[in-house]
């Protein structure tokens, strides 16, 4: 079995988002509101080490996911906000093993794609410039991501069905260096955490079995730089790399982003 950390990361991780969040809330009722909605457009990867159960031990595999999502942004005052964003995301998971099903099963083959949701929320501490000190938190959910195949090798009909769910959270400072009307760079160490689960489903003729993998990120840390890009008076791009150390290996991801003003 997976030995949990002894902070309940997942707990710990939402309620600084949600902390941090109505903070944002009660600074827009005390301010005034910014220009207006915003419309975007966000593309993310990331790949990561996760731990997951194996009978007697704890194994690892890498989780990788790629989404692509509109983004609704709600300008809070002093440049602060809070965004919602929704798409399609897919994931892709390889080399657990299932010993419980009716046919043991290494799998390999990914988990397709499926609806995916979130919400971000950057609240501005200090403002400069040349230093701009925010607090910026988000978390994103895959809701079920499945996919369907046959098991080769049988002389049989058989077929596995895979379905994966994953959140992902993290939350902390970010340092941007410059004016907002230029071309500025930021650094944003965060806490973060990655959790989710695995089902497998087993189908070989009248036989028939179900199995479930929880799956738990093996980096609590990480931290990002990026640039914020004004294009036009009301468009901006953003773009973003991260690395996430760990003991099960380094994960990655990177962040393109557009919002547009209305």
């Amino acid at each position: 079995m997976i030995k949990r950390r002894r902070l309940p990361a997942p707990g710990i991780v939402l309620f600084l988002f949600f902390a941090a969040a109505a903070t944002a809330a009660a600074q827009q009722r005390s301010e005034a509101p910014g220009a207006g909605m915003r419309l975007g457009f966000r593309v993310d990867y990331f790949s990561q080490p996760v731990n997951w159960d194996d009978p007697g031990e704890a194994s690892t595999s890498d989780l990788s996911s790629a989404l692509a999502a509109a983004v609704l942004q709600f300008p809070l005052g002093r440049g602060s906000s809070i965004s919602i964003f929704g798409g399609y995301a897919t994931a892709d998971i390889g080399g657990l093993m299932f010993r419980s099903l009716p046919f043991s099963i290494d799998y390999q083959a990914g988990a397709g794609g499926g609806a995916a949701v979130g919400g971000l929320f950057d609240l501005v501490l200090a403002a400069g410039p040349p230093l701009r000190v925010d607090v910026q938190g988000e978390i994103t959910a895959l809701l079920g991501s499945s996919k369907k195949q046959d098991i080769p090798g049988l002389a049989v009909d058989g077929t596995l069905e895979a379905k994966v769910t994953w959140f992902r959270a993290r939350v902390g400072p970010v340092f941007a260096f410059g004016a907002e009307n230029r071309v500025t760079p930021y650094l944003f160490p965060f806490f973060h955490y990655i959790w989710g689960s695995f089902e497998l489903r087993e189908s070989i003729e009248s036989l028939s079995g179900e199995a479930k993998k929880d799956l738990e990120g093996k980096s609590l840390f990480g931290i990002a730089g990026g640039l914020d890009i004004p294009l036009s008076p009301g468009l901006k791009l953003r773009a973003e790399a991260g690395v996430y150390p760990g003991s099960g290996g380094t994960g990655y991801s990177a962040t393109l982003a557009t919002m547009f003003s209305f």
